[in-house]
């Protein structure tokens, strides 16, 4: 009796480990995942990793075992774990723009990435993004987009969908260029609003950029790396501007406005004046060229 109990004991125990193990992960290529998961009208979810990775093994020790996570990975993806550095990593890195480890991709039936994330999660976190892959829908992003397309203009309302966005790695310019134009009167000393400012004021004649554009060290000291890329910013548009006007004064108009907050931030190592102008005349010589040979 006793040797029945143990053996029962063993069971028990090797049914639950079997349960609570988390991501089932296929030894199929990637090619044949992908066929197998149309097939089962299942996606594709791809581990990418390197073996020197510290948060992919995180990942592999912490979150992967989960068996809330694994349940519901099993029940709708082929799982796969690819060393990126070996096998046929390389090319999938080549093919779904790897830049870093970890790397999980989410690719439908016929191969086509619908979602990346670069760097570890935890296993809610991972499990929320699987549900939003299976289920754009469930998304808040998802509803937000809805309720902006149905003309949800309010503060609270534009922050929260832009900062939902900047913490998923997307573009936040819609919701920061609406919130700018519906509420002009940005207060910079504010992290959201500053935040507002940096994606949603296009325009160098906008109050706000004038004031920023006037004490850029003070704000850079306040929000560290945020003046190159502002300015950056506003030299694109700007350009772009030129191009599509076919004026080059557009863009030169541009470069004289913020030459003295990037003298500001970059002190001696700013570039002069009219090596800036002139770089874009070539620059803006060039593309109009390129443009006119192409019947654009």
């Amino acid at each position: 009796m006793k040797k029945l109990f143990g053996l029962l004991g063993i069971l028990t125990f090797t049914l639950l480990s079997a349960q609570a193990s988390g991501i089932d992960w296929s030894s199929l290529n990637v090619e044949k995942a992908i066929a197998k998961a149309n097939a089962e009208h299942k996606l594709v979810f791809i581990d990418v990793f390197a073996t020197w990775c510290g948060p992919c093994k995180y990942l592999d020790k912490k979150v992967f075992p989960d068996a809330e996570l694994g349940a519901y990975f099993n029940a709708h993806f082929v799982n796969l774990e690819l060393d990126g550095e070996r096998g046929e990593g390389p090319q999938i890195i080549q093919r779904y723009g790897v830049e870093g480890f970890p790397t999980l991709l989410f690719i439908d039936g016929d191969g086509k990435l619908i979602h990346k994330q670069v760097g570890a999660l935890d296993a809610p976190s991972l499990l929320q993004m699987g549900r939003e892959v299976v289920d754009p829908t469930s998304s808040p992003v998802y509803q937000m987009k809805q309720a902006f397309a149905e003309g949800k203009r309010d503060k609270a309302f534009l922050s929260d969908y832009m900062i939902e966005l900047l913490q998923r790695d997307k573009d936040p310019t819609e919701p920061a260029t609406a919130y700018a134009e519906t509420h002009p009167e940005l207060d910079l000393d504010t992290e959201i609003e500053f935040l507002v400012f940096l994606f949603g004021v296009h325009d160098l004649d906008h109050p706000v950029a004038q004031t920023y554009l006037a004490n850029i060290k003070t704000f850079e000291n306040r929000f560290p790396e945020s003046g190159q890329y502002k300015i950056g910013f506003f030299l694109k548009d700007y350009g772009a501007r030129a191009i599509d006007a076919r004026d080059p004064e557009i863009g030169l108009r541009a470069i004289r406005a913020v030459h003295p907050a990037l003298k500001k931030l970059l002190g001696k190592e700013v570039p002069k004046l009219k090596e800036m102008q002139a770089s874009f005349r070539e620059a803006y010589a060039a593309e109009v060229s390129t443009g006119a040979a192409d019947g654009g």
